[in-house]
């Protein structure tokens, strides 16, 4: 009996040992233009290098643009803060995109378009994406930055979102700039609230986001699958490296 119990409390380290707390920040980082008006990559790097996340999701990321330097900001974050990448180009350019960087391994890299709906003109939306190994278990994570169409055209792209994740069937982080409130979601893409919730609602955490200098609303969010990790806190910190403030979410997996 007494060796059962030694056995059960060691599968019971084992167990605890064997799934980590993880750091996850989003980041729409506009480029690195300032709420000043000066474009400072710089700041933005020091920013994430701050928070040392594990697994990053950046929004409006410059690939080789005029306006930035000609910088390739995907690759410069992610030798900088030792991380793999994946850089997906949206709305219509090839320098232009979201990106997912990770420190675990990754087994798959893609990205994907967004659809919108049949009458609209909108901009090209689309995501990056990433199969990644934390401990020796599989995790799909996903950055993206959804349309200013209204909730309509949001409707569309979270639907696609949730369709390629139940796809995988991976434990699934989803985060980014989804230019709406979680108030319009919960009513407007219901079966996606059913499967994933916002990291600081889970907290019952009110969080603002959007302008970075005078924070008004939460229109970037980390979501995660129901019932695959633990939230062990939610926060932004605060800087006007960009328009936005950077969301960060600790997570037990």
């Amino acid at each position: 009996m007494k060796k059962y119990f030694i056995f059960m409390i060691m599968v019971f380290i084992y167990s605890s040992l064997s799934f980590g707390v993880i750091k996850v920040m989003t980041y729409n980082i506009r480029h690195g233009l300032g709420m000043d008006d000066i474009f400072d990559f710089q700041r933005i790097i020091d920013v994430i290098k701050a928070e040392n996340p594990d697994i990053l999701m950046l929004q409006e990321v410059d690939q080789g643009r005029s306006r930035s330097l000609d910088l390739k900001q995907a690759e410069i974050i992610a030798e900088e803060l030792g991380m793999d990448y994946y850089f997906y180009p949206t709305e219509g350019k090839d320098n232009y995109g979201v990106a997912i960087f990770s420190k675990f391994r990754s087994i798959e890299k893609f990205g994907f378009e967004l659809p919108q709906p049949t009458w609209m003109l909108a901009t090209q939306r689309g995501a990056a994406a990433m199969v990644i190994e934390v401990n020796g278990e599989q995790m799909l994570v996903i950055s993206t930055h959804l349309g200013l169409g209204g909730l309509q055209e949001i409707q569309t792209e979270v639907l696609e979102i949730l369709n390629i994740s139940e796809k995988y069937g991976l434990p699934t982080l989803i985060g980014g700039d989804f230019n709406i409130s979680y108030f319009e979601l919960s009513y407007g893409v219901k079966e996606f609230l059913d499967k994933f919730e916002s990291v600081n609602q889970e907290l019952n955490k009110e969080i603002k986001t959007f302008q970075s200098d005078i924070p008004g609303s939460q229109i970037d969010f980390i979501f995660f699958s129901r019932g695959d990790f633990k939230i062990l806190d939610a926060y932004t910190v605060n800087s006007l490296a960009s328009d936005h403030l950077p969301l960060v979410a600790v997570i037990e997996f």
